[in-house]
């Protein structure tokens, strides 16, 4: 559920910021994950054509330029199209918060509680592409900071409470029905909801057992180049350029992709943030 923690924990974080000017904040952190994500898929899509062409077609690379789609072996790049739709989403959650911020919880509750199940609704009644469960981690880590702010960090502590029955209850129901009603329509729904409460006793409850750890200087790395890291794994590890049968040797294998993949997204990272600071002195975000 390493995706559902990351949603949460990006909807956490700007759940606890403001935001001034919706447009100029959607363009500026859109430019920060497209950047870097177009400097990496562009050279490969060549690269693909040139040595693997029958991993890549015209449609799929017109879906992973759009960021709705993806090219075989670099799959992981799925997420970039859900981050940005969670970024236009983001100045209606925060207006949402506003009005909110006066209410009572019981009433925050209940807006929060409909919108969540309106768009979950709609999401799949209209076969979204974007999965809605994995777009309500957001959603939800978004709307804690509001929560944290009236009740205070107890808040945390009922969500767990939760959170955790959900997970065993809604974990048991999937299990049961894979093995019972395989072919039954909804499972991959019931799944999800599963994923996603897990993302949430997970996050959370690591919240409460971490709080007390100082500050690692490593965070500070994980930080700075983690996006641009995990935009070039996968490359190296499961498409036709993987790096993972180099040598007649498993451990030496991993050594070299986790060194080259640590290479090429620090370079990736510090060819995007060279070519913004440039493109900044003419076009301001």
């Amino acid at each position: 559920v390493g995706v559902q923690i990351f949603f949460i924990i990006s909807g956490f974080l700007y759940g606890s910021k403001q935001i001034t000017n919706p447009v100029q904040w959607f363009l500026k952190n859109t430019k920060k994950i497209l950047l870097p994500y177009y400097l990496f898929l562009i050279p490969v899509i060549v690269l693909y054509y040139i040595f693997a062409p029958a991993n890549i077609d015209f449609g799929s690379t017109i879906r992973s330029l759009l960021c709705i789609g993806t090219i075989d072996g670099i799959g992981n790049l799925w997420f970039v199209g859900y981050i940005l739709f969670c970024y236009l989403i983001t100045p209606i959650l925060y207006e949402m918060t506003l009005y909110l911020e006066s209410k009572s919880t019981r009433h925050s509750l209940l807006f929060i509680s409909i919108f969540m199940l309106l768009f979950y609704a709609l999401a799949t009644l209209t076969n979204f592409y974007f999965k809605p469960y994995r777009i309500l981690c957001y959603i939800i880590g978004f709307f804690i900071p509001l929560f944290i702010r009236k009740r205070g960090n107890v808040i945390l502590k009922y969500l767990l409470c939760l959170a955790i029955p959900a997970t065993i209850i809604s974990k048991f129901i999937y299990l049961y029905l894979i093995d019972a009603q395989p072919e039954m329509n909804g499972i991959s729904h019931i799944e999800g909801m599963s994923h996603l409460f897990f993302g949430i006793s997970l996050t959370f409850g690591l919240m409460f057992l971490l709080k007390r750890i100082n500050h690692l200087e490593i965070l500070n790395f994980s930080d700075k180049y983690s996006y641009s890291i995990y935009i070039v794994h996968q490359l190296l590890i499961l498409s036709p350029f993987t790096l993972m049968a180099i040598t007649h040797n498993v451990v030496a294998n991993i050594i070299i992709v986790l060194m080259f993949i640590s290479m090429f997204g620090i370079i990736l990272q510090k060819t995007a943030t060279a070519i913004d600071n440039q493109v900044s002195k003419y076009i301001k975000f």
